[in-house]
């Protein structure tokens, strides 16, 4: 309204001509909490001390409070010959302006920092999106949001790096470092030292080199494996598997490059020299991807070199009606499919002594609890496990001043949708593709013929046009799924309803 009657697209409407005065300069809207008061004052006879309690009530957002303050409200303006109607539909602003008021000098503030931020953003994203990740360093839930906005906006988020990283997130080379604070079991202290070593005498030639480096009060076993764990030690030698098999060796071996050190005189302590000798890498095979992303997101919180989602990106876009970040704008009760990998769950007896289950899902923007009654956790039971990546459809739960959960009604696989939901399939292939993966993908198609349409993705004017192949229609299971994206990549192929 405000907005539409500064633009002249709406009239500008007083209820009653004393309000003209209070509420001529924000175009009829109640937008300050002084301009509450003053229309208590002039409309309903309250002194300022009494609008100040009207005001208090408001803040409080008591109802029973605020039914006294609308009796003495409609008593005041009824003395002061306003009409009945009128003072009604006055005091309904108050209570609608009550969600979101504020007195005229905090508003002014947020306005004047929503303003620079919003400036920031458009003119120096990386940078903002650098700095707000470092003040939400502590929440993992904002972290998990911004890296996903960060993607939106086409900003390249890259792991940590003992060689590159700061202490805090830092923009290097056009895209975003992780700062080495962000891992579990680092802190300040210890990513200090590795910081200022490095700034000091140069980048880091592997563990050893490390170890024997950045003063050794400053690390530990928790600090390296966490290190490790995380992918900061990824472009040092090894792989996280050799590197996290190392690190008490590497440890000892720092603290006896330190002694020898401190001796001043290598050739007066016997055996100096052996010490300095850097143990090798035992030959073991790399974590799977699997497990490699289950430990970087049990330090960092969240995935950041990859996602076990990420081949499923375009089937969430497509079914989901909702991301679990925006479920609070669900009403209760309203019906969602959400989509994401299953972090955590605990089954429980119910009152009928029948299993139960609450699980945590989680998908690119955050995570939500589920409520898995008997019945639902009965025949979806082999979908409702951890690591399990599922589709749920279920109705939004919401209590005053907590996070809406998900009363699940049914768990779906995401490599079995089309059990479950017609589909269609999309191609999408990049301008990267090779002729030979094109040639190899069409031939696939013809060797998974059913009913399913197959469409073809274009770009189209900024935006993606879709056009309905005539010579291919297939049954897509999850093993020409796979088989497709093997051959144009995890976005190159992907499921959609037929709509």
């Amino acid at each position: 309204t405000y907005i539409d009657c500064k633009r002249g697209a709406a009239n500008i409407r007083f209820l009653h001509p004393d309000l003209e005065k209070i509420l001529k300069d924000t175009y009829g809207v109640i937008v300050f909490q002084e301009q509450v008061l003053k229309i208590a004052n002039v409309l309903a006879g309250y002194s300022m001390g009494k609008a100040d309690l009207l005001r208090k009530a408001m803040g409080k957002k008591d109802a029973a409070l605020m039914a006294e303050q609308k009796r003495g409200f409609m008593d005041g303006a009824a003395a002061r010959k306003v009409d009945k109607k009128i003072a009604t539909e006055m005091f309904e602003q108050i209570e609608t302006f009550a969600r979101y008021g504020f007195n005229k000098a905090h508003a002014t503030c947020y306005a004047l920092v929503a303003y620079q931020t919003a400036w920031l953003k458009q003119y120096y994203p990386r940078e903002y999106m650098a700095a707000l990740m470092t003040s939400e360093i502590n929440n993992t839930d904002r972290i998990y949001q911004l890296l996903e906005e960060c993607r939106r906006m086409q900003i390249k988020v890259l792991p940590p790096d003992v060689n590159e990283s700061r202490i805090d997130f830092t923009v290097v080379d056009g895209n975003i470092r992780f700062g080495l604070q962000a891992i579990k079991n680092v802190g300040v202290g210890p990513a200090r030292a590795v910081v200022d070593e490095r700034l000091a005498e140069g980048r880091f030639a592997d563990l050893a080199d490390m170890v024997s480096r950045v003063p050794i009060k400053s690390i530990n076993r928790r600090t390296m494996e966490s290190l490790i764990a995380a992918g900061a030690c990824d472009n040092l030698k090894g792989n996280r598997a050799q590197q996290f098999d190392a690190v008490k060796t590497m440890l000892d071996y720092g603290h006896r490059v330190a002694e020898t050190s401190a001796t001043h005189d290598l050739f007066a302590v016997e055996g100096a020299l052996a010490d300095r000798v850097a143990p090798p890498l035992k030959e073991i095979a790399e974590w799977t991807t699997s497990d490699r992303l289950a430990k970087e997101k049990q330090i960092l919180g969240y995935y950041v070199s990859g996602h076990p989602l990420d081949r499923y990106r375009d089937e969430l876009e497509s079914f989901a009606s909702f991301k679990a970040a925006d479920l609070h704008n669900a009403a209760d009760g309203r019906e969602v499919t959400v989509g994401g990998i299953i972090g955590a769950l605990k089954s429980m007896t119910d009152k009928k002594g029948n299993l139960m289950a609450f699980a945590t899902l989680e998908d690119f923007s955050g995570s939500v609890e589920l409520i898995l009654f008997s019945d639902c956790y009965e025949k979806h039971h082999e979908a409702a496990q951890v690591d399990q990546m599922v589709l749920v459809t279920g109705r939004v739960s919401t209590r005053e001043g907590e996070a809406p959960k998900i009363i699940a009604s049914e768990l779906t696989p995401l490599p079995n949708l089309t059990e479950r939901f017609n589909c269609q399939l999309v191609i999408k292939i990049s301008a990267d593709c090779s002729d030979k993966a094109i040639d190899e993908a069409l031939a696939t198609l013809e060797q998974f013929k059913g009913s399913a349409p197959v469409l073809l993705a274009a770009r189209q004017n900024g935006s993606e046009v879709y056009i309905r192949s005539k010579k291919y229609s297939v049954n897509p299971d999850a093993q020409l799924m796979n088989r497709l994206k093997e051959l144009l990549g995890e976005s190159g192929a992907y499921l959609r309803p037929l709509k």
